[in-house]
């Protein structure tokens, strides 16, 4: 083998030995941050919240609708 090999060989190497080991060397914390965790849950409270009140409404019309209290174009 000669010089130029054993150079191309590391020059090829070195880079993808730190591409593939980079993740292992890299500190994740472990877990999230406080306010960034409190911001997911509210928000997901508040998601929660809407989806309720648009389930209620939806029952509401459907109840309405089934006694034909419904306002139609056609009912004015």
């Amino acid at each position: 083998m000669s010089g130029l090999q054993a150079v191309l060989i590391v020059a090829i190497a070195l880079p993808a030995l730190a591409v593939a080991l980079w993740p292992l060397g890299r500190r994740r914390p472990d877990r999230a941050p406080a306010a960034f965790a409190r911001a997911d849950y509210d928000r997901r409270l508040e998601l929660d919240e809407e989806k309720t009140a648009l389930y209620r409404a939806l029952r509401e019309l459907e109840f309405d609708h089934e006694a034909g209290q419904y306002i139609g174009m056609n009912n004015r």
